[in-house]
């Protein structure tokens, strides 16, 4: 056995490849001996070790992604990942495969996650970024939002309430999981300024959940230093941002208003003539729709 083991390391060129190539015959190693993995541990009769087999499958294809510079090819092997990975979600009961479930549940999230943003990279460079885009970008973020949800879902107790003190063995993911959310209600990209106030306020409601956390449990702020301190930056700014996007709204209503009453309008015969009694009219209508 540990003839067959070195005859096997001795094939591992490079213990840190510095570049894609290198990293690539890493990842063509390892790929040859994870399928054949599959093939021994099928998933009817070995489940747990199919789908560690899986994950170490996509885990190979993340780390190779850190080494390529194309972000259209990055964006592919993340699929690959989500392509894998997904069909385990349908397969296994969560009753019996709790553990595995939200290991799978967190890792497609955060492929669906690294997907958005180098789609939204991509978009960036763009002078005029199109609707195929946009959509795109959003169905990702959709997605994201999907798979870091069941996550958390997970957690709650027989009666759906979240915990008070999250486990330490989910502590870091959980927290990581929630300021993930918060970020992705903030990126979604929508014309509707009453969808873009209501999504800045459930991710304001996500980054204050780790902040008061972190408050009550100092232990949980050492898990994610980083992310703490962006949620409490980000508590402070986005209330402001708000109130500066109300005032907007406000004021592009109040334009309309003003214009609808500059134009032949036709009032119902019961309501009065006048700049007030149109104004009144007008917006009553408005907040109806």
């Amino acid at each position: 056995m540990s003839d067959a083991i070195s005859a096997v390391e001795e094939k591992v060129l490079y213990l840190r490849p510095l570049d894609f190539e290198e990293a690539r015959e890493l990842f063509l190693l390892g790929q040859h001996y994870v399928s054949e993995a599959k093939e021994f541990f099928q998933i009817d009769g070995y489940v747990t070790d199919h789908i560690e087999v899986v994950q170490d499958h996509s885990s190979l294809f993340k780390v190779l992604s850190f080494f390529e510079t194309d972000m259209e090819r990055r964006c592919k092997m993340h699929k690959r990942r989500i392509a894998m990975l997904e069909p385990l979600t349908v397969d296994l009961n969560p009753q019996y495969y709790l553990l595995v479930n939200r290991q799978i549940h967190f890792e497609i999230a955060h492929a669906y996650y690294d997907m958005m943003d180098l789609k939204v990279a991509i978009a960036d460079k763009l002078r005029d970024p199109d609707s195929h885009i946009v959509k795109k970008i959003n169905n990702l973020n959709k997605s994201a939002l999907k798979y870091y949800q069941l996550f958390l879902d997970s957690l709650r107790d027989p009666n759906k309430v979240f915990p008070e003190h999250i486990g330490e063995d989910v502590l870091h993911p959980a927290t990581l999981a929630k300021f993930r959310v918060a970020r992705l209600y903030g990126r979604i990209i929508t014309a509707d300024p009453k969808k873009e106030l209501k999504n800045l306020a459930t991710s304001l409601e996500h980054y204050k959940f780790i902040v008061d956390y972190c408050e009550k449990h100092p232990e949980a702020a050492q898990e994610i230093e980083v992310e703490l301190e962006l949620s409490k930056e980000m508590v402070s700014l986005l209330p402001t941002k708000m109130e500066r996007f109300r005032s907007k709204m406000a004021l592009t209503e109040s334009l309309y208003l003003k214009e609808m009453c500059n134009t032949e309008v036709n009032f119902p015969p019961t309501v009065k003539q006048g700049q007030f009694y149109c104004d009144f009219y007008l917006h009553s209508q408005l907040s109806a729709v």
